[in-house]
């Protein structure tokens, strides 16, 4: 994979598939560096197990715990 001729964009979509966190304020060079690293870790342990589609994300909800109201400053319905 030839880094060089990545756009910025291109670079950062890597770090993202790579579960790279804190890249999005980096230079390009910096960030070639910093995904040539975790490139070069990664030849240097074991494949890790992929996780299945059923197991993605599991046990987490979108959205839960936002603490977001109505609006309204009625109660709900049956609620007291």
């Amino acid at each position: 994979m030839d880094l060089t001729k990545m756009t910025l964009a291109q670079l950062k979509e890597v770090a993202k598939e790579k579960g790279m966190k804190g890249v999005s304020t980096l230079k390009k060079q910096e960030l070639m560096e910093r995904i040539q690293e975790t490139l070069s870790q990664g030849q240097e342990k074991a494949p890790a197990a992929e996780k299945k589609p059923d197991e993605e994300g599991a046990g987490r909800r979108k959205n839960a715990g936002t603490g977001k109201s109505t609006g309204t400053g009625k109660a709900c319905p049956g609620k007291v």
